[in-house]
């Protein structure tokens, strides 16, 4: 049956069949309606090629210019929760989607704040392959730069969060030229204390009230604890630690104090806390800043001299008061002499616990000089030793000092 068939039937009147149609009549009706109906068709097939093929192109590797050459995992570059000032380390996956050797040459972390290990080095990946690199991040390190906010923020309960952005470089195949592949390793840190004050500033003191100093910390545990102690080691400083009861948790008291007899300058030495969990597991331990400035007893003021420019041979004088209790000696113990520089101190006068002198410097030579004067203060118990540098710049009478000096 024809695609006419269905017009093909008897007139009820029982005329002629209606819609019958001769050969030629239908040969030229068929031909414009099919070509009508490719034409119609044409852009549909069209874009299907077109989509095809830029599919099948997307397929295609490109190493020279495919920024995905190198890939990580993405649940490879997350650490999880672990507990802070704790060395952490896991395995990565370095896979090669590249048509070349890929020869990773260097990683680097974006800031100095971190130390990062990488492991092993070099790494070689062929194509096509997937190559496993050992990650070490040094939590001891971390800082502002990766987010973890000042130190007061560090002791909390909750976790702190913490990335780093990390840049590989590499080689393809016999290209001299280094790319590069960036990734961020994230994770979180747990805190073992909140310790109140987070640092044990003892400020400006004499030598002599060493022993009379103490600053109180409370150890608060975010985790049981079976025990709290001191790392020994500290010279500078000691630390009673008792157990306390704080309402419905319980904590720990820290009594640090200088130790006496102490030396004389910037104290800046941290105290390491270890921590034992209930189950018997050691945790890595917590640091304690510790910081203050120890003056000697007997001090110097100015604590240092500075002459300035001068005119060569033509002496300087300078004053300094060398400062004691009542009850102690003081003594010139030494003044710079040599070819260049020549210092002499004499004693002014002494007036309770201040006694003056008289620093004279003779500048032999042109150009920065330096020396100092040595005094000795006793009092028959204690022996301290005070310094004072002396600095200065000699020029002839037709010169001046070269710029920058």
């Amino acid at each position: 049956m024809s695609v006419f068939s269905a017009l093909e039937r008897p007139n009820k009147n029982g005329g002629e069949v209606v819609g019958q149609l001769d050969e030629r009549q239908s040969g030229r009706t068929k031909l414009p309606r099919i070509r009508s109906l490719l034409f119609a068709a044409l852009p549909l097939v069209l874009a299907s090629a077109v989509g095809a093929l830029l599919a099948f192109n997307r397929n295609i590797p490109r190493p020279d210019s495919d920024r995905e050459a190198l890939v990580i995992p993405l649940e490879d570059l997350d650490f999880g929760d672990r507990w802070a000032r704790a060395s952490m380390s896991r395995e990565v996956r370095l896979i090669n989607h590249s048509s070349r050797t890929i020869r990773v040459t260097r990683v680097a972390p974006s800031c100095r704040c971190t130390a990062l290990g990488f492991e092993p080095m070099p790494l070689i990946i062929p194509s096509g392959e997937t190559r496993l690199a050992r990650v070490t991040v040094e939590l001891a390190q971390l800082g502002k730069g990766v987010g973890l906010g000042d130190r007061e923020e560090w002791d909390t309960k909750e976790p702190s969060s913490w990335s780093i952005d990390v840049a590989i470089s590499f080689k393809w195949g016999e290209r001299p030229k280094e790319d590069q592949f960036a990734f961020r390793l994230h994770g979180r840190i747990r805190h073992l204390l909140k310790l109140d004050p987070p640092i044990v500033q003892f400020g400006t003191v004499s030598r002599h009230d060493l022993g009379r100093l103490t600053r109180t910390v409370t150890a608060i545990p975010n985790i049981p604890l079976e025990s709290l102690a001191v790392v020994p080691g500290s010279s500078a400083v000691t630390v009673v630690v008792e157990r306390i009861s704080l309402g419905n948790e319980s904590g720990y008291k820290l009594s640090v104090s200088p130790k006496k007899g102490g030396g004389v300058g910037y104290l800046d030495e941290p105290i390491e806390l270890r921590c034992v969990a209930s189950s018997g597991e050691w945790l890595p331990p917590v640091r304690l800043p510790v910081m203050g400035n120890i003056q000697s007893e007997c001090r110097a003021i100015p604590d240092r001299l500075d002459c300035g420019p001068v005119s060569l041979g033509r002496p300087v004088s300078r004053r300094v008061v060398v400062r004691a209790p009542q009850g102690w000696n003081i003594e010139i113990a030494e003044a710079s002499r040599g070819s260049d520089l020549a210092v002499t101190c004499l004693e002014e006068s002494a007036a309770g616990t201040d006694h003056t002198y008289e620093v004279t410097a003779h500048f032999k030579q042109v150009g920065h000089r330096e020396g100092e004067v040595r005094f000795i203060a006793s009092n028959g118990a204690a022996l301290e030793e005070l310094v004072v540098p002396l600095t200065g710049y000699a020029i002839s009478e037709d010169s001046q000092p070269e710029e920058g000096q």
